[in-house]
């Protein structure tokens, strides 16, 4: 991957593009794109892309991964404020609607645990629903045991490492985890706090890892559109009936698969959301010239990633025939020369 990012990187500079390259100190692995227009009368809005997967044509056809754009304008100027940090070589620290790792991400998840055990307390139900690959942030895990403690029911859709253990009594037995592996990588992350009125859905690109929340940049968004939100509940929803490919963890740590009960209709997820997403799709008709277009301009792109391998195969080669001589001449040119 990294060398494919440095072949693309030479290309895209070579076109006139300016490429940064991130931080010294934490990995970028937020997926964002941001479109800035200026109308004749000064005017300036913006087109934001969030995404939970790379912009990678393999794993877009392996992954289960989510596209969120929005014409929002808090959430561009957060947008372009974060590429400017980058830019700098800084990290965000205050955004306006986006979280952003390492600084405000962490931070506002613990915000919203709390604010849920605030609603369990005065008698309320307090819910939360989390979709990510991984977990082992010590202070996110701690604060979830309070909130089991305290009565909020927790749904956590888990796909690899997890360090918390659900269904411990007097700590965890309001917490259920489950894995699903199936045909596709699970790989989109999704948030959801509180029911009703007060619900709040986050999408983007970071698990629950020490690396996620303190040593990356990462970048969340909060969709406004009902039918947005819509979409991403159903994927919680069906996620929580599948009776195909997920597994529940024990309180022990091991994993039970979920058997379908006697007289049910089995569910498979990942199926299901194909079929559910497929009517969202826009009928695309074959478009010879367009796939003649896009062949012609990998090959392009093919050429010229091998003539900078040659260049810099050429470039390596100089540079140790140059170095042999310098030793050569270090060595014996004063004997030769007596």
């Amino acid at each position: 991957d990294e060398q494919s990012n440095i072949d693309y990187s030479a290309i895209l500079e070579e076109a006139g593009c300016r490429v940064i390259y991130g931080l010294s100190d934490y990995k970028v692995h937020a997926k964002l794109c941001v479109i800035t227009r200026k109308n004749a009368a000064g005017e300036v809005s913006y087109t934001t892309q969030i995404g939970t997967g790379n912009y990678n044509e393999k794993t877009s056809e392996q992954y289960t991964d989510l596209c969120f754009i929005t014409n929002d304008d808090a959430v561009g100027r957060d947008a372009v404020q974060v590429f400017n940090h980058l830019s700098l070589g800084e990290t965000t620290e205050e955004t306006e609607a986006l979280w952003v790792a390492p600084h405000c991400y962490r931070s506002r998840v613990l915000e919203l645990l709390d604010r849920e055990i605030e609603v369990q307390k005065h008698g309320g139900h307090g819910y939360v629903a989390i979709k990510i690959n991984s977990f082992n942030d010590v202070e996110i895990m701690e604060k979830m045991v309070e909130a089991s403690q305290a009565g909020v029911e927790i749904h956590l859709y888990v796909r690899g490492i997890c360090c918390l253990r659900p269904g411990i009594e007097g700590y965890t037995e309001n917490i259920t985890i489950r894995a699903l592996l199936g045909r596709y990588l699970e790989h989109s992350r999704i948030f959801v706090f509180g029911e009703g009125e007060r619900q709040r859905i986050f999408l983007g690109s970071g698990d629950l890892l020490n690396r996620n929340t303190r040593r990356r940049v990462e970048i969340f968004a909060e969709p406004k559109s009902q039918t947005v939100r819509e979409q991403l509940l159903h994927i919680l929803e069906m996620l929580e009936k599948d009776t195909c490919q997920s597994w529940l963890m024990q309180p022990d740590g091991t994993y039970q698969r979920v058997q379908q009960a006697e007289g049910e209709t089995s569910v498979n997820c990942q199926m299901r959301l194909y079929d559910y997403f497929t009517k969202y799709a826009d009928p695309i008709k074959p478009q010879p010239r367009r796939t003649q277009k896009l062949q012609e301009e990998k090959e392009t792109v093919e050429r010229t990633m091998q003539q900078l391998r040659s260049k810099e195969q050429e470039q390596e080669t100089e540079e140790k025939t140059g170095l042999f001589k310098r030793i050569w001449k270090a060595l014996f040119g004063k004997r030769r020369a007596k």
